[in-house]
């Protein structure tokens, strides 16, 4: 693979741009890159059937197998997590493993804006609610993401960020600020993969996949969050794991994602938030940052 082709991202850790390694990245361009691959994606890979499927064999004791494999391909760190290898059983079980508290601390100042995932991330500060605009090649509209009209208005000129978990990632997501979240709505779609090989192919992915959004009254600093998370290919499914209506803090635990990439958005109100500024560099020359759960993304205003 040419560093041409190559995903490349910001690591802020080493301030250099590094290429990403992709999980079944010659499977991805086919499907994207290829007229075959697409008529393929379009009337059998996006179905959540197959994805269901996939999950399901994730779910197998045989499975566990390719555990130690995938971790040295895609460089895990196995020592964060609070099991080792040989207690998962399954792969699933080991994709959606959690973490020893220690591994990612949660930033106690208050007027940080953290990061509720591990994920690569893009900021676009000041979007504009019903004119769509290019997300890595793949348009995208605020009002199509939320389908609700009201509801995007509120967050209109505000700012949105996009965090993209790839297979290496920790696949739980958390609450980027405390408060009190309310129930899940659930909007259905297909599971394109939401790789940026797949958004380079123009097709219409982050706003039609399917979807589950929640609000969190999170208070006077930071108003009412928008958190959406996305559905992609081989997501076996988005599983929940708050209660709507209890308070929680800010790095608790809202849902995780069994095998396969996926996103979660987060939306704030706008003049809430000021994006840290390498963030925004990047984002501008539509580069991915890779941040890590409860690190700094921003400040509040």
């Amino acid at each position: 693979m040419s560093e041409k082709a190559s995903i490349m991202i910001y690591n802020r850790v080493t301030g250099r741009l590094e290429p990403e390694v992709v999980l079944g990245e010659g499977f991805v361009r086919f499907l994207y890159e290829t007229a075959s691959g697409r008529f393929l994606a379009s009337a059998i890979f996006k179905r959540r059937l197959f994805s269901k499927m996939f999950g399901l064999f994730q779910d197998t004791r045989v499975s566990a197998r390719k555990i130690r494999k995938v971790a040295a391909d895609l460089s895990i760190d196995l020592s964060e997590a609070e099991q080792v290898p040989e207690d998962f059983k399954s792969f699933n079980d080991f994709f959606t493993r959690s973490l020893k508290r220690e591994a990612r601390p949660i930033d106690p100042d208050p007027s940080v804006v953290v990061s509720p995932c591990d994920a690569r991330l893009l900021a676009f500060p000041g979007v504009d609610q019903g004119a769509p605009f290019s997300v890595k090649g793949s348009e995208f509209c605020l009002d199509a993401l939320l389908g609700d009209a009201q509801l995007a208005s509120e967050y209109a000129g505000g700012t949105l960020l996009i965090y993209r978990l790839c297979p290496a990632d920790y696949h739980r997501f958390h609450f980027p600020e405390s408060g009190v979240p309310g129930p899940v709505k659930t909007m259905n779609g297909p599971l394109h993969s939401v790789n940026p090989i797949a958004l380079a192919g123009g097709m219409r992915i982050l706003d039609s996949n399917l979807r589950q959004q929640t609000l969190i009254e999170a208070g006077n600093k930071a108003g009412r969050i928008c958190m959406v998370e996305i559905g992609a290919m081989c997501v076996g499914s988005i599983v929940q794991t708050f209660k709507p209506g209890v308070p929680i803090e800010r790095g608790d635990e809202k849902g995780m994602f069994r095998f396969g990439g996926s996103t979660v958005v987060v939306l704030y109100e706008p003049g809430r938030v000021r994006m840290d500024g390498d963030i925004l560099d990047h984002s501008k020359k539509s580069i991915e940052t890779f941040v890590r759960l409860g690190t700094s993304v921003g400040s509040y205003s």
